[in-house]
């Protein structure tokens, strides 16, 4: 009953949400989720997703952080280990930015790089939506983070942009930021 009571909450939230929302593919997802937890509602069972999500995570191996992890080890491991700590570190936060990172919709995308093929991207987004977002505010769906589950091309598609952004925060909220961590990303984070 419980579970039930859960998950219609979340159809109440995704129902605000697609009435909210002005970017076309995040409503249709949404819209999406919406039908779906109504479903399992009516049939009193678990919400599985269908149709073209239908695959399961993980979508591409290695995952982003089994690369990352990959790529400091084999590019870091001749430091001594303090330096090679704080490239760990660095890792680290890296990693856990990308989980909680919010992507641009394909509509923003489009305008930003309008000769970018943006199907793939869109693909990625859709999945990103159903089996990291969304989960964050609708307990009834099942959670993954977004760097266990996403591989290369997410990765790809998204780390320029990730970068600048993360490297001008660390730039206006340096008062705010312990010093070790803000030299860790003004110093050490890639160009």
């Amino acid at each position: 009953m419980n579970r039930l009571l859960g998950i219609v909450l979340d159809v109440e939230y995704l129902f605000t949400c697609v009435h909210k929302e002005e970017d076309a593919d995040t409503k249709q997802v949404y819209f999406y989720l919406f039908k779906l937890l109504r479903k399992s509602i009516l049939q009193r069972g678990k919400p599985v997703v269908e149709g073209s999500l239908e695959k399961k995570p993980p979508f591409e191996k290695p995952s982003i952080e089994q690369g990352v992890n990959n790529f400091v080890q084999y590019k870091f491991s001749h430091l001594p280990s303090k330096e090679r700590q704080t490239t760990v570190e660095l890792a680290k936060m890296f990693l856990n930015r990308i989980n909680y990172w919010h992507l641009e919709a394909p509509s923003q995308r489009r305008l930003r790089s309008p000769h970018d093929d943006i199907s793939g991207y869109k693909e990625n987004y859709t999945r990103w939506l159903c089996y990291c977002n969304v989960p964050q505010f609708c307990d009834s769906l099942p959670r993954y983070e977004t760097t266990k589950v996403f591989g290369r091309t997410l990765l790809r598609s998204v780390f320029t942009i990730m970068r600048r952004q993360l490297l001008e925060q660390a730039r206006q909220e340096k008062d705010k930021l312990p010093l070790e961590k803000r030299t860790l990303i003004l110093t050490h984070f890639p160009k």
